[in-house]
């Protein structure tokens, strides 16, 4: 979406205008069209003020176009255009109003005055680029069902990566069982191979005869 980037330099606030709009076509027609009219009535407030016109004493946006009209400065075409923008501003701002089919249409209109006002008063030498009308883009919602199965993968990865390791150099439980089991073996057949004499010797075991 470029189609405003020619006004970045020298009209910032007006390229701003544009890419929003733009960027809002199709995902929010009446922002789209609230941003455009913004525009349009910076444009109209910029001439007032480089030509030094006189604001009208009804100061309202239908008779500042005109005006512009009336002394010269903008021709029928353009007067024209001026007040659509304007119709479709007081719609969307008092009516909450949206339509991708006139954010469509009122998407080169306002491009074409856009490319007027830069050629007039930022360069006289501006060559302008063709309107491209910005594409949809097309982003997939993600279900209830589709954020649940994810969750459940990503639990049964983290199981895998958190599955329990003894330690190096460390018996595992069942290692530990199998040495005990070991130690007690070893321990009956000593006690087995011990000498009686031993048992019941006070310097031994010392075991009573029970």
């Amino acid at each position: 979406m470029a189609n405003f980037e020619f006004l970045q330099e020298k009209f910032p606030a007006l390229a701003n205008y544009g890419t929003l709009a733009e960027k809002y076509c199709y995902s929010d027609p009446n922002s789209c069209l609230i941003k455009l009219a913004k525009m349009r009535e910076s444009i109209v407030n910029l001439m007032y003020q480089y030509d030094r016109v006189e604001f009208p004493y009804d100061n309202k946006a239908d008779k500042r176009i005109n005006k512009l009209w009336q002394e010269g400065y903008i021709d029928n075409e353009l007067t024209a255009m001026l007040h659509a923008l304007r119709k479709v501003r007081n719609k969307a701002t008092h009516e909450d109003y949206g339509s991708i089919e006139d954010c469509k249409n009122y998407l080169p209109v306002t491009h074409s005055i856009a490319t007027w006002f830069y050629g007039v008063y930022g360069d006289y030498d501006f060559q302008p680029a063709s309107f491209e009308m910005p594409k949809l883009e097309y982003t997939r919602i993600v279900t209830e069902a589709e954020k649940k199965a994810i969750a459940e993968k990503e639990d049964v990865l983290r199981d895998k990566c958190n599955a329990p390791k003894a330690l190096q150099g460390w018996p595992s439980p069942d290692g530990i069982m199998d040495m005990l089991k070991a130690d007690v073996e070893k321990a009956d057949k000593e006690l087995a191979e011990m000498p009686f004499d031993l048992l019941q010797n006070p310097d031994g075991l010392n075991l009573r005869d029970y």
